[in-house]
């Protein structure tokens, strides 16, 4: 049985980080330079949990750098972004409160109603 390892203040800023710039840069390897405040063993740390990888970024030629990966979607909000935009429309879910892979709790809650989201079986 795999330990559940929760996330703390230094690698939860660092996955939010990472990935609003995977987003930004659609899915691209985001080199360390653009991360400011995240550092090397913090995102070697996700990449260790999975919820990161490393490679070479296409727009920044010779760079290697860093981008999230589906688990990070879960272990962020319970759910794959591609999970999420099947919801019915202006359905919005909040990040988990607790962030933790794997994860504790992968059920997405609402952010108005704070009600869970029943997600449909892939």
């Amino acid at each position: 049985m795999m330990m559940v390892y929760v996330l703390n203040k230094r690698e939860r800023a660092g996955l939010e980080a990472l990935d609003r710039e995977t987003r930004f840069e659609n899915g691209d390897f985001i080199y360390k330079g653009k991360l400011v405040g995240t550092g090397v063993k913090t995102l070697e740390k996700l990449v260790e949990l999975g919820l990161a990888e490393k490679g070479p970024s296409q727009r920044y030629w010779g760079e290697i750098g860093y981008r999230t990966t589906d688990n990070a979607e879960i272990c962020m909000y319970g759910a794959t972004w591609a999970d999420i935009r099947n919801l019915p429309e202006g359905t919005q879910i909040e990040p988990l409160q607790v962030w933790s892979w794997p994860p504790s709790s992968t059920q997405p809650i609402e952010y108005k109603t704070r009600r869970k989201i029943p997600m449909p079986k892939s």
